[in-house]
This record gives structure tokens, sequence and C-alpha cells, in this order.
């Protein structure tokens, strides 16, 4: 299957800004067209909507998104990193 122009350059804005998280990697495996199960599009979806560097174990804290009842770390809050 080929890969159409907006595909090629969100893949290329992934690799260039994007974590290398699961949610990345399968974000990459849908714009490549792969199936997903349900599970692996939320965890796409999430990689997508924070702008690639979601890695899953921190909670987005967008609960207006209809997908974050499904986010399995609701409530654990990101470590505080001192600059």
């Amino acid at each position: 299957m080929a890969i159409s122009g907006e595909n090629k350059k969100l893949l290329e804005q992934i690799e260039k800004h994007g974590t290398q998280s699961r949610g990345n990697t399968l974000l990459k495996k849908h714009l490549k067209g792969e199936r997903l199960t349900q599970r692996q599009a939320i965890l796409s979806k999430c990689a997508d909507c924070t702008g690639y560097h979601a890695d899953g174990r921190y909670d987005c804290e967008m609960p207006d998104c209809p997908l974050y009842p499904y986010m399995p770390y609701k409530g654990k809050k990101a470590p505080i990193v001192d600059m």
C-alpha cells in the first residue's frame, strides 16, 4: 500500500520531533496503513494529540477527551524536574 503525501510528512515529523514511545510506534504503523487493535489506536491517538511526546505513563490531564476514560494512568503525575 502506498503512503499518501500527508502521511509521509507526518511520519517525517514524528521521526524528527517524536520520542521513542509505544504510542509513536503505533502511530507510525497506522500512517503506513497497517491495522491496529482498539487499544493500539487509543495509544496512537494519544501520541498524536500530545505532539508525539506521549509515552503513556502519565496522566495527560485532558478529561474532556473522549478517549480519556480508557487512559490507564489517570491520576499519575509526571515527576517534577528541577532545572
